[in-house]
């Protein structure tokens, strides 16, 4: 009862007023929960567990070469391409001592596609910014 009286008290600011707000709702029901969890959840269904969390912690190494083509404001230094390359050693040598993904072509490539949206997704939400409150 109190949550459905503070939807409708706070409803009329939940509503998106600018084409920035309505580009964030859009980008991220599309790419980060759409997509990112249809890809993610058929992507599971073709591999193991364990394929699945080496495949999907590509995102975070992913995210940073999206931000850079994307958000004009980022840059890239000597030190982060340092860590990206860290954290990419560390998630091919955890996947090549996890054994052959023979025949699992099609749920990585799942899973990728996954990881690509979800930060694709996670990068426009910081170059649109929005004007509506955190609880929306």
């Amino acid at each position: 009862v109190i949550f459905v009286g503070a939807v409708l008290l706070g409803r009329l600011r939940w509503r998106p007023r600018t084409k920035a707000d309505l580009a964030l709702i859009l980008s991220n029901g599309i790419l980060v929960i759409g997509a990112h969890f249809a890809f993610s959840f058929i992507g599971q269904s073709y591999v193991t567990s364990g394929v699945a969390a080496i495949v999907l912690s590509f995102t975070p190494i992913i995210t940073p070469i999206i931000a850079i083509r994307v958000l004009s404001t980022e840059r890239i230094y000597v030190t982060d391409v340092v860590g990206l390359c860290a954290g990419l050693a560390g998630v091919i040598a955890i996947a090549i001592t996890g054994g052959s993904v023979d025949g699992q072509f099609l749920g990585i490539g799942l899973l990728l596609a996954s990881a690509v949206v979800f930060a694709l997704g996670s990068v426009l939400t910081e170059r649109w910014s929005a004007d509506l409150p955190t609880m929306a």
